[in-house]
């Protein structure tokens, strides 16, 4: 019984409670919103390589992409865009809830352990230990606790030939550092490559012979 308690907890002890769909953060997400940045964000890497891209190209790609996309689609239902301390959020019109984007590790949109540790993006405020600091320290306890940021965090698995995915609300360390995640939802895996539909083929179409038609009268030319 006392490992099953375990299994249930987050490395500093936190509840991990299930959240069923993105809806329960806030009514605006939807799983077809993310799933429909991170397709175009694939479709979009897909054609900018030319065979020739750096090994981390095609994540680094992917991660400004979607960001770019999350952040348009939101802005259709009034969520804002800003950008702190190099991390972009994007906030509801109400400020209850704010998405940011990380790429993460292999357990990522994986069901049970600890969760995905993040990658590091860019120049942030500090690095401890090799993991980056992914908040604003001027204003990472208050956000923590009335539990706003939520991260969409993504992993492109070329093993199995998908894109998995999760919004997880993570929990900060005394260093300002990810440390864990609090709550954590699991959503559907997106095939790597653009799937192709094949149709099955149309019904015979009878052909249509169309004679041409005579004039009645002989044209006539204008002077």
């Amino acid at each position: 019984m006392f490992a099953r308690q375990l299994d249930s907890l987050t490395p500093k002890g936190h509840l991990r409670p299930c959240f069923a769909t993105p809806s329960d953060v806030h009514p605006d997400l939807t799983e077809d919103m993310f799933r429909k940045a991170l397709e175009y964000a694939r479709d979009s890497t897909t054609v900018l390589d030319n065979g020739f891209l750096a090994p981390t190209a095609r994540g680094t790609f992917m991660y400004h992409i979607s960001i770019a996309e999350i952040r348009e689609l939101m802005a259709e239902k009034g969520w804002k865009s800003e950008n702190v301390t190099n991390l972009p959020y994007t906030i509801s019109p109400d400020g209850s809830v704010k998405i940011t984007v990380a790429t993460g590790s292999a357990s990522t949109g994986v069901n049970g352990g600890f969760g995905p540790k993040l990658k590091e993006k860019g120049k942030t405020p500090s690095v401890v230990d090799g993991q980056m600091t992914l908040f604003d320290p001027d204003n990472y306890v208050v956000d923590q606790q009335e539990g706003k940021l939520w991260y969409l965090v993504f992993y492109v698995d070329y093993c199995h030939q998908e894109i998995r995915m999760e919004l997880s609300k993570p929990h900060f360390d005394e260093n300002n550092q990810v440390g864990g995640w609090i709550k954590r939802i699991i959503m559907n895996p997106i095939p790597l490559q653009n799937v192709q539909i094949s149709l099955p083929p149309d019904e015979d179409i009878p052909t249509i012979n169309i004679s041409p038609i005579e004039p009645s009268e002989p044209d006539v030319a204008v002077r």
